[in-house]
């Protein structure tokens, strides 16, 4: 249901809801994470759901937050670090995250995950 509440939340704010990808119409989040979109207008929207939705459902959001400069995200990105219910492969995808990102300021905090 977030998800859903995520969707109508993005489209509402501008995020393209008739975007298609090999045929297919794309919701606005999945439009972000395979369209030639960015995610800056939409950052606060996207970290705000990033604590609701279920751990399943957080690879879209991640993937969208997966983009330079959005600085916004690095706090919520690495706190996913401390919660027991992320999969290794949730992690991978959240490091990757954290990578594209390039916030300095988390170099400290990524340097002690290990």
């Amino acid at each position: 249901m977030e998800i859903e509440n995520l969707n109508r939340e993005l489209a509402a704010a501008g995020a393209h809801n008739n975007y298609q990808y090999l045929g297919q119409k794309l919701t606005p989040l999945e439009a972000l994470v395979n369209g030639p979109f960015s995610a800056k207008p939409y950052v606060n929207i996207l970290v705000k759901y990033l604590s609701r939705v279920a751990v399943k459902n957080k690879d879209m959001i991640i993937r969208a937050l997966s983009e330079k400069g959005l600085y916004t995200a690095t706090k919520p990105l690495l706190d996913l670090f401390d919660d027991p219910q992320m999969t290794e492969l949730q992690l991978w995808t959240v490091g990757n995250a954290l990578h594209v990102l390039d916030d300095t300021s988390s170099y400290e905090k990524i340097i002690h995950l290990t």
